[in-house]
C-alpha cells in the first residue's frame, strides 16, 4: 500500500471523507494531487525580502499558489556567503498549519534544504572554472560552491539531480572566501559518503589542508520487480517497470533497458530494485549441443548443423566441429542454439565448397 492510500483509509477510519470521496480521490486523475518537490540547495536572488514555499520548491497541482506563498522562516538570516539549514520537517509542520490547503491531497518530496544569497550583479564573479583535470579549480566566491561544482562534475549530475549534505562540523570550513585563492580537489575514499581532501592555496602558501566527508545521493532511473522473477528465468518487461529513485553513486544497478531479457541469477522478490550482480548474459549454447552454424560464401548463406565445442553467451566467440569431427569452426553465438561463422579452417573451407 502507497502512502497516498493509507492516508485516504486514515481519512476514513477518522470520518474526516466519505466512503464515495474516498473512491473519487483514489481513481482520480493525478490533478487532484499537489506535488512539493523540494530543492538540495538554494541561492536567493538579493533583492528578495521575504521567504516563502514557492522559493525553494518545485509546485505542481491545483493548490500551487496558495502553497507556493507560504512563508519560511530560517533559524538565522539568509546572507551572502553563509548557508542556512531549513528541515524538512519545519516545512511540513507550515503546511499543515496553512488556511485554506488540503494537506490530504498535498504530497511532500525532498529532504533538508541548504539555502544562501546570491551577490549583487555589480558584485557577480565568474562561475568556478575546472583547471586541468577538474581536481583543481579557480576563482569563485565561497568554498561550498567548488565543492558542488567539483561533484557535478566528477558525478556527471546536475544540480536538480543531486542532493548534497555537508557535515555540521565543517559550516565555517565551507563558508571560506576563495577570492584570488587556488582550491584543490582529491577524492580519497568513496563508500555510502564522499571522502575528499580539501587543500587551499595562497600563493605559496598553504592555508588550508582538511579532510571531509560528504553524503551524495543522486537521481536515478531503475527496474523495479512488480513479480517474482525465478532464478535462471529471463527478466521481463511484463513483470517489472522503470522507477525514478534516489540512491547513493556507488550503488552498482542494472541498466534500466539493456537489463531485460537477461538470465537472473537468483529469485528477485517482487519490489526488489534490480542490481547488475543479479544478472547475467543466458547461456544460449552449450558444450556438446548441436547448433545451427551460418557462413557466407560467395555471396550465399550455407547453413549446416555442427557440434559446439565450448559453452558461451550471446556475441561469444567459441570453437565447433563438424558431426562428423573432421572439420573445425570459429563461429559467434548469434542466438539460442544458432552461430555466424567467423573463421575457417582450411578443411571447414573444403567442406563448404562441397555443401
Amino acid at each position: 500500500m502507497n502512502l497516498f492510500r493509507l492516508l485516504i483509509l486514515i481519512a476514513l477510519l477518522l470520518g474526516v471523507v466519505s466512503p464515495t470521496m474516498a473512491d473519487e480521490v483514489a481513481v482520480g486523475s493525478s490533478s487532484t494531487i499537489t506535488k512539493v518537490t523540494l530543492r538540495s540547495t538554494v541561492r536567493l536572488a538579493s533583492d528578495v525580502d521575504g521567504l516563502t514555499l514557492g522559493h525553494i520548491a518545485k509546485i505542481e497541482g491545483p493548490q500551487h499558489d496558495v502553497i507556493a506563498a507560504i512563508a519560511i522562516e530560517t533559524k538565522v538570516e539568509i546572507e551572502q556567503g553563509r548557508w542556512s539549514s531549513i528541515e524538512l520537517a519545519d516545512i511540513r509542520a507550515k503546511i499543515a498549519e496553512a488556511r485554506g490547503i488540503n494537506e490530504g491531497s498535498v504530497v511532500l518530496a525532498g529532504s533538508d534544504v541548504s539555502i544562501t544569497r546570491r551577490r549583487d550583479a555589480s558584485q557577480a564573479s565568474t562561475a568556478p572554472k575546472l583547471i586541468k583535470n577538474t581536481s583543481v579549480i579557480d576563482s569563485g566566491p565561497v568554498l561550498r560552491e567548488h565543492l558542488e561544482a567539483w561533484i557535478y562534475g566528477r558525478l556527471g549530475t546536475k544540480p536538480e539531480t543531486t542532493r548534497i549534505k555537508f557535515d555540521e562540523r565543517d559550516t565555517e570550513l565551507l563558508a571560506k572566501a576563495t577570492s584570488d585563492r587556488v582550491i584543490e580537489i582529491r577524492e580519497i575514499g568513496r563508500a555510502k559518503e564522499i571522502r575528499l581532501r580539501v587543500t587551499m592555496y595562497e600563493q605559496d602558501r598553504i592555508i588550508e589542508d582538511s579532510t571531509m566527508q560528504i553524503d551524495v545521493q543522486v537521481q536515478r532511473r531503475v527496474r523495479v520487480t512488480t513479480a517474482q522473477q525465478d532464478r535462471r528465468s529471463l527478466l521481463s518487461q511484463e513483470h517489472s517497470t522503470v522507477e525514478t529513485r534516489w540512491m547513493y553513486p556507488t550503488l552498482a544497478i542494472a541498466d534500466p533497458d539493456d537489463s531485460i531479457g537477461l538470465e537472473c541469477k537468483t529469485t528477485i522478490k517482487p519490489g526488489t530494485m534490480v542490481m547488475s550482480s543479479m544478472l547475467t548474459q543466458p547461456i544460449l549454447v552449450k558444450r556438446g549441443q548441436l547448433v545451427s552454424a551460418r557462413s557466407v560464401v560467395g555471396g550465399f548463406v550455407v547453413t549446416k548443423i555442427v557440434r559446439a565445442m565450448g559453452t558461451g553467451e550471446l556475441g561469444d566467440v567459441i570453437e565447433l566441429e563438424s558431426k562428423d569431427r573432421k572439420s573445425k569452426f570459429a563461429a559467434r553465438i548469434a542466438g539460442k542454439g544458432r552461430v555466424v561463422i567467423v573463421q575457417d579452417t582450411p578443411g571447414a573451407k573444403k567442406e563448404n565448397e562441397g555443401t
